[in-house]
């Protein structure tokens, strides 16, 4: 039988371990969707303008 005082540390050190690789994923989740929001974002938006003025540009240089 295992010693009760043992089994309560290991089970309060198996519950702060989980509490901690929760709060590193959370942690990384709001930072990805912050830096997202930040910097992909405008850059998406910057990328599909150009990409659109270049195909309008190659349109008009060939029209007969």
């Amino acid at each position: 039988m295992p010693d009760p005082e043992a089994l309560r540390q290991a089970a309060l050190r198996a519950s702060w371990e989980r509490d901690h690789r929760v709060g590193r994923r959370r942690r990384w989740w709001r930072w990805a969707v912050w830096a997202f929001w930040r910097y992909g974002l405008p850059l998406l938006l910057v990328a599909a303008t150009v990409t659109a003025f270049v195909i309008i540009a190659l349109a008009r240089t060939q029209e007969p």
